[in-house]
């Protein structure tokens, strides 16, 4: 139960960030690891293809989503990208 809660809880903040950080990459400065990350989000959605710090939490958070699946057979809150599990 309390790998469930800390992984629900990380999902919802991930979720939470995820809506509050659309940084245009074409307006501030991005870190290469920043864009690689990016890069291998599965969010390929037009609309977003210019905010790499929301890709990189898609990423982050199909990824979360994934690993308490495989852990906990837990269902992420909010729909994710397919991503393997493990961070």
């Amino acid at each position: 139960m309390q790998s469930q809660r800390a992984l629900r809880f990380y999902l919802d903040e991930l979720h939470l960030l995820g809506g509050e950080l659309s940084l245009d990459g074409r307006i501030v400065r991005v870190s290469d690891a920043l864009r690689a990350l990016a890069e291998r989000s599965p969010d390929h959605a037009p609309e977003r293809q210019d905010e790499p710090y929301r890709r990189a939490i898609v990423g982050i958070y199909a990824r979360l989503a994934a690993t308490a699946w495989s852990l906990d057979r837990l269902e992420a809150p909010h729909p994710a990208g397919r991503a393997g599990a493990g961070l």
